[in-house]
């Protein structure tokens, strides 16, 4: 009885954190009721239908607009790729946030110098180390270049009842680290598992 009540705890907790501006289990809704112009956008995907000349005119992709209201209506799978303020992909699976994968460091290369934030891997484990506590496991991924050097990826991940989340360090460079985090349901991440190990290299 304790350890189920303990569980339902750490539920809610790691389900409630919010990792910018977003948290896995968020209303479809909700995220369309707060997105600038988000509640227009899906009143004129509704107006255009499949009538591809009118979503010209709109400036509407059909297959989009499909796809964002059979999300909405049927609960479908939706993929948003670099929505408002979000610098990476936000996945919903019956119109709840299963996944969220984004890229910390990588909008330094469209910043003038002065205007660039410096944030190491070390310092997003840290933080993730804060909302989810102590890592699962850690390794480190090490390529090399055609003139032999070598370039060291560090890599993290926690496992809780619920999440699967990964930290992986894209690229070390001092000046332009690279940290790339995805935050998943176990739900989410078992999917992915089974969908990658399926696949037949000569299919």
């Amino acid at each position: 009885m304790r350890r189920a009540i303990l569980l339902i705890f750490l539920s809610s907790f790691t389900l409630g954190q919010t990792i910018k501006g977003h948290s896995i289990g968020e209303n479809l809704q909700d995220y369309i009721a707060r997105t600038p112009n988000g509640s227009d956008q899906v009143q004129r995907c509704r107006t255009v239908g499949t009538d591809r000349k009118l979503a010209k005119k709109l400036k509407l992709d059909v297959a989009e607009c499909s796809a964002l209201l059979s999300a909405i209506d049927n609960g479908s799978r939706l993929v948003l790729s670099h929505p408002p303020k979000f610098n990476g992909d936000l996945t919903f699976e019956n119109g709840r946030l299963s996944k969220m994968h984004f890229t910390i460091g990588e909008e330094n290369y469209f910043l003038p110098r002065d205007q660039q934030t410096r944030i190491l891997f070390e310092q997003v484990v840290s933080e993730l180390a804060e909302r989810f506590g102590a890592p699962s496991n850690h390794s480190d991924f090490v390529t090399q270049n055609g003139f032999g050097a070598t370039f060291h990826h560090r890599n993290v991940f926690w496992d809780t009842p619920i999440l699967h989340i990964f930290a992986f360090e894209a690229d070390a460079k001092i000046d332009f680290p690279i940290t790339s985090v995805t935050i998943e349901t176990q739900d989410e991440y078992r999917r992915e598992t089974a969908e990658s190990e399926s696949v037949k290299a000569l299919d």
